[in-house]
């Protein structure tokens, strides 16, 4: 037996194994590059976690209207008019 009769295997699980880790790695390095801005608000400043979920929320709002609400109107009846009262 030789020598690159070994190889051949152990080679392909190394291109493998290495492919799965720059795979993990380029996953990371997303991660990294959206929440990273968070991370350090939040382990730098006072109250960073909330100026982070802040941040993140006014990052991502929509634009336009946050609540379109139709106008309410109250009416309050003056008397008793109607079929059932006097008038």
């Amino acid at each position: 037996m030789s020598t690159r009769e070994f190889r051949g295997p152990f080679k392909a699980e190394r291109e493998q194994l290495m492919q799965i880790v720059m795979t993990w790695l380029g996953l990371l390095r997303k991660f990294g590059q959206k929440a990273g801005p968070y991370l350090m608000l939040e382990m730098l400043l006072p109250g960073g976690t909330l100026l982070a979920l802040l941040l993140f929320l006014y990052q991502r709002r929509r634009p336009g209207p946050v609540l379109a609400l139709a106008p309410i109107r109250v009416t309050i009846p003056c008397g008793n008019r109607g079929p059932h009262g006097p008038g």
